[in-house]
C-alpha cells in the first residue's frame, strides 16, 4: 500500500516538473495529478498550452 502511494506521489511530481512551463504550472499539475490520478494528470499535461515567453526588446 505504501509503495502505491509513493509511486503515485513520485509520478505526480514528475508530471508537475514536466508541466512547469505550461498554463497550469508545476503546482497545478502536481495537485491535479495527486487528486485525480497521474494518468489524468498526464492528460492535463498534454492538453494544456505552453506559456508564451516574453519577447527580448533589448536590441532596440
Amino acid at each position: 500500500m505504501l509503495l502505491i502511494f509513493v509511486a503515485t506521489f513520485f509520478c505526480s511530481l514528475v508530471i508537475g516538473y514536466l508541466g512547469r512551463k505550461r498554463s497550469l504550472g508545476f503546482w497545478g499539475l502536481t495537485f491535479g495529478s495527486l487528486l485525480l490520478t497521474p494518468l489524468i494528470g498526464l492528460l492535463l499535461l498534454i492538453v494544456t498550452n505552453d506559456v508564451p515567453q516574453p519577447q527580448d526588446t533589448s536590441n532596440q
